[in-house]
């Protein structure tokens, strides 16, 4: 492997990546207390890294050049002081030649294409996602969308935090989201629906360069009677194609887990994307790679083949 020199400074706004490789991510963080690294390895490459005392995390990323991708694994690791590096990869691609050790299998999202007009978006949805839709859309349900408000919207994330609770998950504090929303301004949108001046469903999309993510959302029961989820995520779905995003991600997939929320993401026509699993390095992980590579290079000795005795 050639040695690569790494440049660190904030990355480009209009940065192709993943929210958590996207500058806007790292300004809420910043804004929260949290130490974040950038670093452009290669010609395009990109790495944002949250660092603490002892260990330095790398999340949905780094976004690396398939070409150098080993050089640049080993010129981030040489860069960061901190004793143990993990990387929860957007793809696994040279992370077992580079001494990492993987932790945790790889995770699946779904991700919708925006590119496209409206009926080529509208003939990608499922038949089910499509007759729910259909069936909101001549419902009485009235929606608008509006710059998040964290006086304003404190509801949602109430309710989000209720959840996490309940099931059992941690995701963002909303610290977090009002940070990016104040660092950020117009890039967190809240889809809301209402029946007869009630909010019945609402939803909080982030956006980053060229791409949005889906953060949180909320249905109540009369929500998902009437399909107001389904709703928000179409009209989310067109605003953000008229803003010009190319790519909406909406997280996490998990057929055995959440089948229903997985079949609902898909039915948008989103692809499932693996990511990379989790990848942890540190001097004992180096130290057993080497070791391993080491001896496999060691000839094996054994018994001599056998071969039949030929009769004189």
């Amino acid at each position: 492997m050639r040695a690569m020199k790494l440049t660190e400074g904030p990355l480009p706004d209009d940065l192709d990546a993943p929210l958590q490789q996207h500058p806007a991510f790292a300004r809420a963080l910043e804004a929260c207390g949290q130490t974040v690294r950038s670093f452009r390895p290669g010609k395009d490459g990109a790495a944002q890294v949250i660092c603490r005392r002892a260990s330095a995390f790398v999340s949905r990323g780094p976004i690396l050049d398939s070409d150098d991708r080993q050089d640049a694994l080993v010129a981030l690791r040489r860069a960061l002081p901190q004793f143990a590096l993990i990387t929860n990869a957007e793809t696994a691609c040279g992370f077992a030649e580079t001494g990492h050790l993987q932790i945790m299998t790889p995770a699946h999202v779904a991700q919708l294409d925006l590119r496209g007009s409206t009926a080529d978006r509208r003939g990608r949805l499922k038949q089910k996602w499509r007759n729910r839709l259909v069936a909101a859309e001549s419902d009485a349900i009235k929606t608008r969308v509006e710059p998040f408000d964290p006086a304003k919207h404190r509801w949602l994330l109430d309710l989000d935090a209720a959840q996490q609770r309940q099931r059992g998950y941690r995701a963002w504090p909303g610290s977090v989201t009002v940070a990016f929303a104040h660092k950020n301004p117009g890039d967190a949108q809240v889809f809301t629906a209402t029946l007869k001046g009630q909010p019945i469903a609402a939803i909080l999309i982030l956006r980053h360069g060229p791409r949005a993510t889906y953060h949180i959302g909320h249905t109540t029961p009369l929500g998902r009677l009437h399909n107001a989820h389904t709703l928000l995520i179409w009209q989310a779905i067109e605003w953000l194609a008229a803003q010009a995003h190319t790519l909406f991600d909406l997280g996490i997939i998990d057929t055995e887990t959440t089948p229903g929320l997985a079949r609902f993401k898909l039915g948008t026509g989103a692809a499932a994307k693996e990511l990379g699993g989790t990848w942890l390095h540190s001097p004992l992980t180096a130290w057993l790679s080497t070791a391993a590579s080491t001896r496999s290079k060691i000839p094996m000795r054994g018994p001599a083949p056998y071969q039949r005795r030929q009769k004189s």
